[in-house]
């Protein structure tokens, strides 16, 4: 994880904390004798969707589109 952020940032869109936790958290069940297409793509679903609800990374996300800088004061 620490080795795609890096090179996501260097693009310079580099992957916010809560997206970070939530790809090491469905990576770290993987388990490549177990694998389950289908419930991992629902696990990478319902994972996008916390995300979205997360009002820092909506703030952090809208500020991007908008090209501002996010203010997370009022997204706690």
């Amino acid at each position: 994880m620490k080795e795609v952020n890096e090179e996501v940032g260097r693009l310079g869109r580099p992957l916010a904390p809560q997206s970070i936790e939530a790809l090491s958290a469905l990576l770290s069940r993987y388990d490549p004798s177990r694998f389950d297409e289908a419930a991992f793509v629902k696990e990478e679903a319902d994972a996008d969707a916390r995300l979205y609800r997360d009002p820092r990374f909506r703030a952090g996300l809208v500020a991007t589109l908008e090209q501002k800088v996010a203010d997370y004061r009022e997204a706690s």
